[in-house]
């Protein structure tokens, strides 16, 4: 039997990637002007040197045209085609040019993309080093309404034959705010506007510079045919049916923390079955994320019909964990392993995959002599109780997209449903008992092709469904299983213990029914993998379901606080903030306003900012860590071990753990006073560390230029500050055990930013 893998695309982040000054683009000769024509030319599927338009010398001058520099870079290789992708690009017709670059005794290696059909710059890979001879500190040359501006100046300029109405900015993933420290990018992310309706699954993609120079870009090589803009039902039948068909159910969300740890909030959120958050312009009908309308009978969960064989434990030989033998037992009972492949490799893993947090034996299969993704059958087994957690047994690789199985070998989808729902009860604990099931064409790795079936088992506690849970499982139409995997939430049990809604549905529906909104769209639809490894999409004209005057679209609402909540730990929305009222006069407003402005002081609702309030030690490094880097509390969550020291609970434990990680505390951290109101003499030392300038502190201890500050302990800081002009005394004396006030702690912080480039190294997010 031949099989040939087809997969489902994965709609991946594009990296954005450095390139150069705005200043240096041109209009090219041969570009259109014209905006009328909404869609490009056909895609060319085969990279063929005969249908060249944009010959390899051109592109390469393209490039050179709009980023000189280039002229002392040296051209490595040339190809046309876009085979090292996957799934595989349809437009082949792609000038992929690598650069090499030398700086003295380095080199630099970096790429760009040049349309071989129209001369459009697709995507260009400079490194930053490259860009600008000084970085872009604060205060910024251009705003960030500058920089975007700019931004679609560039995509008009570099790629001409982009044709849309407008760019619209989108929500990015990961969005944050500027960081006042370190380099200052501008991060754009555009959805282009065509016939007048967006079309949100297109990104352009560029980045600028606080010096306003372009530093990264990235535009579609793939074009769409659009459909006509004309609709067969309106927007408002469209909201309608949306509300009429809203159904919210009551589900536990697991959020994860880090690596390792997760908690669970009770939510209410929309149930999709019999519906979906896309109707067809056209037909009028529900629609799957494949594009295929809506089957209500197939879109709803049911109940596991019990079995008569069901999961049973494997018992350790020795120990609390079952051995590698006995594991890859677990596996070769539950699958097929291909014939040829043999047990390669085996680990334990005490920590687990990245969905089952629990320890896990890693096994993989494998020809002799053979390497490569492709080649494996990876699996994953709990080492306590021997449950099967993962294994793929068919992987995929361009040119091998379908299972092609014999007519006489195949099953009925009604056999297959039996099969499956007799094996999960065998894999699966109480699996009667925690799942339900349904069809789904969309569950696992492999698209909806017509030789596999696959199910997908929602995990249920308390009749409640755990929207992060589930059990995903394909089989071939010939009977054999060829992917299965379990996502977990650990000690589930236990975190939602003491979990009460106390949000009705009723009142929940009518939070709903105030925001919903259908929004006129272009969407993208994937289908899958075809015979040539390209992706199958379709574009379709559609209403979406949209809530307005939240905070964003990935949101729940809150059933105990009634409260929007994101789905996600960072929302991909420019933060909003509260401008403070009360600062008209004030001798520091400037510095509070920005701080304000980048969210590292809290304005409230009344749009008071209380700058006379004096601040904590703790507050204080909360501050410079939210200055440095926006997202330091998500940052080191996810990447921190626990500090036994101190209390993971306290307010102050990341902010802590980031000034720890970066050297500024010069005591151990469950001594650092973060509870006590800050005096200036700790504020003068904590910017010292912060400057590294600790070592040349020591030395200046014995300078005084202050009556007040003999029986300071640490003069030389005192005196650093005061000659850097970030800290300055009165009347002869420094006052260092005066209270820090918020207006004074944020004029510090502002003579620390602008101070950067005069500084001997960065400060900035050590990630970076």
């Amino acid at each position: 039997m031949t099989y040939r893998i087809k997969k489902w695309g994965k709609l991946g982040v594009i990296t954005l990637v450095p390139i150069l000054s705005l200043s240096l683009l041109g209009q090219p000769a041969y570009a259109e002007t014209s905006d009328s024509k909404q869609q490009q030319e056909p895609i060319h599927n085969v990279a063929n040197p005969e249908n060249v338009k944009f010959s390899k010398e051109q592109a390469i001058e393209r490039v050179k045209e709009l980023f000189p520099i280039l002229e002392k870079g040296e051209v490595e290789s040339v190809q046309l085609g876009q085979t090292n992708r996957y799934p595989i690009p349809k437009n082949q017709m792609v000038w992929e040019i690598d650069w090499r670059y030398a700086i003295e005794n380095s080199s630099h290696g970096f790429s760009s993309k040049v349309d071989a059909m129209t001369g459009d710059i697709l995507n260009v890979h400079i490194p930053s080093i490259l860009t600008s001879d000084q970085p872009a500190y604060y205060p910024p040359k251009v705003t960030r309404e500058e920089a975007k501006e700019l931004a679609k100046q560039i995509i008009k300029k570099a790629a001409p034959n982009h044709t849309y109405d407008a760019l619209l900015t989108g929500e990015m993933p990961y969005y944050t705010n500027d960081p006042l420290f370190g380099p200052i990018a501008y991060h754009f992310s555009f959805q282009p506007e065509v016939n007048g309706v967006p079309s949100p699954n297109e990104r352009y993609h560029v980045e600028i510079s606080g010096n306003g120079d372009l530093e990264s870009f990235n535009v579609p090589s793939d074009s769409y045919e659009y459909p006509s803009p004309n609709t067969e039902r309106s927007l408002s039948e469209a909201t309608k049916r949306f509300k009429e068909d809203l159904n919210l159910q009551l589900s536990y969300i697991t959020e994860r923390i880090n690596q390792e740890e997760s908690k669970v909030y009770l939510g209410w959120k929309p149930n999709h079955e019999g519906s979906s958050e896309v109707i067809d312009a056209k037909t009028g009908e529900y629609l799957q994320a494949n594009g295929d309308p809506l089957d209500v009978k197939q879109s709803t969960f049911k109940e596991i019909p019990e079995g008569e064989k069901v999961f049973e434990a494997v018992e350790p030989i020795k120990g609390e964990r079952i051995t590698a033998e006995q594991a890859a037992n677990v596996v070769t009972n539950a699958v097929n392993i291909p014939e040829g492949k043999q047990l390669q490799r085996t680990s334990l893993r005490e920590d687990g995959s990245w969905n089952y947090k629990k320890p896990v034996w890693h096994l993989t299969w494998m020809e002799p002599g053979a390497f490569g993704y492709e080649n494996e059958v990876r699996a994953y087994v709990d080492a306590k109780t021997g449950q099967l957690v993962e294994v793929t047994t068919r992987s995929l690789r361009p040119g091998t997209n379908s299972i092609e199985i014999d007519e006489e070998e195949s099953l009925t989808k009604e056999e297959i449903t039996q099969l499956a729902l007799s094996k999960i009860q065998s894999l699966y604990p109480n699996a009667t008992e925690e799942l339900k099931w349904k069809l789904n064409k969309e569950a696992s790795l492999y698209s909806s092709h017509e030789n596999v079936v696959s199910f997908q088992f929602q995990r249920y506690l308390n009749d409640i469904p755990v929207q992060n849970d589930r059990v995903t499982m394909t089989y071939s139409l010939d009977g054999e299983l060829i992917h299965y995997n379990v996502q977990q939430t650990p000690q589930l049990e236990e975190k939602v213990s003491e979990l009460q809604a106390t949000i009705s549905k009723g009142e929940a529906r009518e939070t709903y029914l105030k925001h919903l909104k259908a929004e006129l769209q272009y969407n993208l639809f994937r289908e899958g993998i075809g015979e040539d490894g390209t992706e199958q999409i379709d574009m379709k004209l559609v209403y979406k379901r949209t809530l307005q005057d939240v905070p964003h679209q990935y949101v729940v609402l809150d059933a105990e606080t009634g409260k929007w909540r994101s789905l996600y730990r960072n929302n991909g929305v420019e933060q909003t903030y509260n401008q403070p009222t009360n600062l008209n006069g004030h001798w520091a407003k400037d510095e509070l306003m920005t701080l304000a402005k980048h969210k590292i002081l809290q304005v409230n609702d009344a749009g008071e900012i209380n700058p006379s309030d004096t601040i904590t030690y703790g507050k204080w490094l909360q501050m410079i860590s939210k200055a440095i880097e926006p997202n330091y509390k998500l940052y080191m969550e996810r990447n921190i071990d626990q500090e036994e020291s101190i209390n993971k609970e306290n307010e102050f434990y990341a902010a802590l753990m980031f000034a720890d990680g970066r050297e500024w505390l010069d005591e151990e951290i469950s001594q650092i006073p973060v509870e006590k109101v800050l005096t200036r003499e700790q504020l003068a030392e904590s910017v010292v560390n912060i400057l590294q300038y600790d070592k040349i502190a020591t030395f200046m201890n014995q300078e005084s230029k202050f009556s007040d500050i003999t029986n300071s302990s640490n003069k030389g800081a005192i005196h650093v500050v005061q000659t850097l002009g970030i800290m300055q005394g009165n009347h002869g004396k420094f006052y260092p055990n005066a209270s820090v006030t918020k207006a004074e702690a944020a004029v510090v912080m502002m003579r620390m930013v602008k101070l950067q480039d005069k500084l001997d190294q960065e400060i900035r997010d050590e990630r970076y």
